[in-house]
């Protein structure tokens, strides 16, 4: 987050109201990230007339019925996705124990995966630093 508000920074992206160099003095400080962002937003969206005043309405302003109805069926496709994903998997793992060679076969949880820690070569881990 430091790094994205000192970009933010560098590249002279801001408005009459100054959140970023805000935030960044802040964190410096010790504060924490989102207390340090959502304070700034939250100041600077209090003065209208500046870009700032927007993003609250934006988020928690009306909703038209279409808007609502794009939601829900995104919701029920992706759960009906989910489900059809599920059973594929199912299958194919069931078709892998099948086979005798693969009967004392152990398959990883999806919540062991997290564990997993891939080594990456350092030119991959700093493009992975830079994205973070």
């Amino acid at each position: 987050m430091d790094r994205f508000v000192r970009t933010v920074i560098s590249l002279g992206l801001q408005t009459e109201e100054p959140v970023f160099p805000r935030v960044h003095k802040a964190i410096i400080a010790g504060d924490t990230h989102d207390e340090a962002l959502v304070d700034a937003i939250r100041d600077a969206a209090a003065k209208p007339g500046t870009p700032w005043a927007t993003i609250i309405p934006a988020v928690i302003g009306p909703r038209t019925n279409e808007q609502y109805l794009s939601a829900i069926n995104m919701t029920l496709q992706s759960r009906k996705e989910n489900r059809e994903l599920q059973g594929v998997k199912k299958f194919w793992k069931n078709v892998a124990k099948e086979d005798p060679a693969n009967a004392d076969l152990v398959t990883p949880s999806s919540s062991n995966l997290s564990a997993v820690q891939a080594v990456l070569s350092e030119k991959r881990q700093h493009a992975v630093d830079d994205l973070l």
